[in-house]
């Protein structure tokens, strides 16, 4: 997706994670943080961060991390692992394309070439597979990429893990600092008990959704994390007064069935699905317009803040399961110049229709 103007769009830096962090483009695994200067109509490169889990296996102590890393030149990462003597050994996270059957042969691939299979692992093999729909229905007849690691020559094959991944770092410690802020919002809410008994089972169950995400143990996806913090910074800007949360109780409703759809996708597999968009006038189809899209919960009119990263048409995006408004606008311009539809984008309807948007300026 392209953001316009977010509040979440700025990396921060986080002295506290330790370990390194890089930027990779999925589709090609390189480390290039211009490309989003230089290529506007792709994604930008995902943040990935690298953690030791077993040191050990190479001969490095407890306060052994990752020290350096660098662009291969191929589409890998390399990186170095250093510990407090002299002793460092390069190694190179790539991509490679299997046949794997099942749920339980991809998890062993993955651990045997060096990687901790969990829902950091399983989001990154969603990215770089955004047509699966779930790791446990592995198609056998189709490769899929996953991730591996490559040790020197000189050291014995990796027989299990010996790093783990951390999806979206950055992204996620300001989730972390706005969930805090919306527990602080809740503890504001003077005489609870007047809430209406909608609104504050409502409110209840969004923190539970949030604290869900909080946890990272499902495959959470980009896309996930940064509708969450829009959510909670919606949720903040309303006063903390009985009346006024009582009378916003639509979109608070709206804003849990959100949560509730991304976090049940996340668990059933992939969170997220391909969404394809056609832009048409007269019933043939027309393009160079760009499609803009909003959680429902969150839509306001003419105010474009996120969007498909190709022009039409068509053109299509990784959403994660929810209900979204659609819509179109001239390059440049804020105002819708199509009719604005309404769809739940959920893989429970796949094969998702294709959505299609009326141009009706002519």
């Amino acid at each position: 997706m392209k953001r316009h103007n977010s509040p979440h769009s700025k990396a921060t830096d986080r002295s506290a994670f330790s370990s390194i962090t890089c930027r990779i483009l999925l589709l090609c695994f390189y480390c290039l943080a211009t490309l989003t200067v230089l290529c506007q109509e792709r994604r930008p490169p995902r943040e990935i961060g690298i953690k030791l889990y077993n040191p050990a296996y190479f001969d490095l102590d407890n306060t052994a991390n990752v020290t350096s890393y660098g662009q291969t030149g191929n589409g890998s990462t390399r990186f170095t692992l250093g510990g407090s003597g002299d002793k460092q050994i390069e190694l190179i996270l790539e991509t490679t394309s299997r046949f794997l059957g099942s749920a339980n042969d991809l998890k062993e691939f993955v651990e045997r070439n060096g990687i901790f299979f969990d829902g950091n692992a399983a989001s990154l093999i969603y990215e770089l597979n955004p047509d699966l729909a779930s790791i446990s229905k592995i198609p056998r007849n189709e490769q899929i990429r996953v991730p591996v690691l490559q040790p020197p020559e000189n050291l014995r094959p990796l027989t299990s893990p010996v790093i783990r991944l951390e999806t979206d770092p950055t992204l996620k410690a300001q989730f972390a600092e706005d969930l805090e802020k919306f527990r602080k919002f809740l503890e504001k809410v003077e005489n609870k008990k007047k809430l209406s008994s909608d609104v504050r089972g409502d409110l209840e169950a969004i923190d539970r959704s949030l604290g869900q995400i909080h946890k990272d143990e499902l495959p959470i996806s980009q896309q996930m994390l940064e509708q969450a913090s829009a959510f909670v910074a919606e949720l903040r800007q309303l006063p903390a007064k009985v009346p006024i949360l009582n009378q916003s109780a639509r979109q608070v409703r709206l804003i849990k069935e959100e949560l509730h759809a991304s976090l049940s996708a996340a668990t059933r597999g992939n969170p997220n699905l391909r969404v394809t968009v056609k832009t048409t006038r007269g019933g043939k189809e027309i393009s160079n317009f760009i499609v803009c899209y909003v959680a429902e919960a969150l839509y306001k009119p003419d105010r474009c803040t996120l969007s498909f990263f190709g022009k039409s048409s068509p053109t299509s995006e990784s959403l994660t399961e929810a209900t979204y408004m659609f819509w179109a606008i001239e390059p440049g311009a804020t105002t819708a110049v199509s009719d604005v539809r309404r769809m739940e984008i959920s893989r429970q309807s796949d094969p998702l229709p294709e959505l299609e948007l009326t141009i009706l300026k002519p």
